[in-house]
C-alpha cells in the first residue's frame, strides 16, 4: 500500500458499520486488496466484521512481524489516523495524542469522534511497544436488544448462580473482545504436560480446577489461547470425567444453540471419549484427555476460538 495522507488514512475509517454486500464495500476491498479473511499481511491492514459477518466492525492496523490467524502481518506504512504512531509508548500517546487515554491490562484507549480506539502493546507493564491499532465505532456490544448472539451477549446475561457456566463464557468474551490479554496477570513459567513455555497466570477461575492459564505457542508473539486443567492422576480418572461431563452437558443446552458430540481417544481407547461443545456464534470447547509420557492422566478443558 502506498504511503497515504493523513486525509486518506481518516477516510479508511469511513468503512466502519458498512455492510459488505455493497458495492461501496467491494470497490474498498479491491482498492486494498483484502483477501478473503478481509485482510492485506503485506499492508498491515485488517478488517474485523460482527458475528454474522454482515457489517465491518473494526478496522486493525499492525506492527511488523505480527502474527495473527497463522498469517504474518507487515507494518502499516501509511499515516495513522489521529495522528497515532506506532514509534509511541503509552506515555507519549498521552502528552502527544489524547491526554485522556486510559490504560488497561496492555491496552491503551481512548475515544475521538466517537469512535473508539484501543492500542495493543506487548509487554502489558512498560507499555513501550505497539503491536496494534484498531478503530472501531463506540457502540455497546453486548445490549438486549441486539439479534447478534456472541459470547459478551450471553456472559452480560448469565445466571451468576451457576460460576462455571460464566467463567466459560467469560473467557471466550475476553478471547472475542481482547485476545485474552484482559485477563492476563504475570508471565507463569509453571510445569505443565505439553511443555508450554509462553504461559501466563489469570485472573480466571473456573470451579474445581487445578489450574489455568493462557499460553501462546510456538512463539511468544503467536496467537494466545487457553487451557484449564480440571484434574491429574494416576487412576481414578474417569469418575472426574463423568461429573463435569454431566455439568457441562447440563449448563450449555441444546436449547440455547449448543452442539455436542463426542470423539474417541485413539491412544487409549478405554479412556474417557472428548466431549466437544460447538456453538456457531460463539466457538468450540472440548473436555479433553490425555496421558503424559510417566502415566499421569490429565483431564482438561481445551479452547477453539472464533476470531471475527
Amino acid at each position: 500500500m502506498a504511503l497515504t495522507t493523513f486525509a486518506q488514512s481518516e477516510d479508511l475509517l469511513k468503512v466502519l458499520e458498512t455492510p459488505v454486500a455493497t458495492e461501496a464495500f467491494m470497490f474498498f476491498r479491491a482498492k486494498n486488496q483484502l483477501d478473503n479473511s478481509l485482510s492485506n499481511p503485506r499492508s498491515g491492514l485488517k478488517l474485523y466484521t460482527d458475528a454474522n459477518h454482515q457489517k465491518v466492525k473494526a478496522v486493525m492496523f499492525t506492527n511488523a512481524n505480527q502474527n495473527i490467524n497463522q498469517k504474518l502481518f507487515n507494518r502499516y506504512n501509511g499515516i495513522l489516523p489521529f495522528n497515532l504512531s506506532f514509534n509511541y509508548s503509552f506515555n507519549d500517546i498521552r502528552t502527544k495524542v489524547e491526554p485522556t487515554c486510559i490504560s488497561n491490562a496492555g491496552f491503551a484507549c481512548f475515544k475521538r469522534n466517537n469512535i473508539l480506539v484501543t492500542i495493543d502493546f506487548a509487554d502489558p507493564l512498560k507499555m513501550d511497544s505497539i503491536l496494534s491499532i484498531s478503530y472501531r465505532y463506540d457502540t455497546i456490544v453486548a445490549t438486549k436488544q441486539s439479534v447478534n448472539v456472541v459470547a459478551s451477549d450471553i456472559y452480560a446475561n448469565t445466571d451468576t448462580q451457576n460460576t462455571f457456566k460464566s467463567s466459560i463464557l467469560g473467557i471466550f468474551a475476553s478471547a472475542q473482545n481482547y485476545d485474552l490479554k484482559n485477563v492476563l496477570q504475570y508471565k507463569w513459567q509453571r510445569e505443565n504436560i505439553w511443555n508450554y513455555t509462553h504461559t501466563y497466570k489469570t485472573t480466571i477461575n473456573v470451579p474445581g480446577e487445578l489450574y489455568n492459564f493462557v499460553y501462546s505457542f510456538p512463539f511468544e508473539n503467536s496467537q494466545r489461547d487457553f487451557v484449564c486443567v480440571l484434574a491429574e492422576t494416576h487412576h481414578q480418572i474417569q469418575p472426574v470425567y463423568d461429573r463435569y461431563a454431566d455439568l457441562i452437558l447440563s449448563s450449555f443446552p441444546v436449547s440455547e444453540g449448543w452442539e455436542y458430540s463426542y470423539h474417541v481417544n485413539k491412544e487409549k481407547l478405554n479412556a474417557p471419549r472428548d466431549l466437544i461443545m460447538r456453538h456457531p456464534k460463539i466457538g468450540t470447547f472440548v473436555l479433553d484427555y490425555t496421558m503424559s509420557p510417566y502415566g499421569v492422566e490429565v483431564v482438561y478443558l481445551r479452547f477453539l476460538f472464533l476470531y471475527h
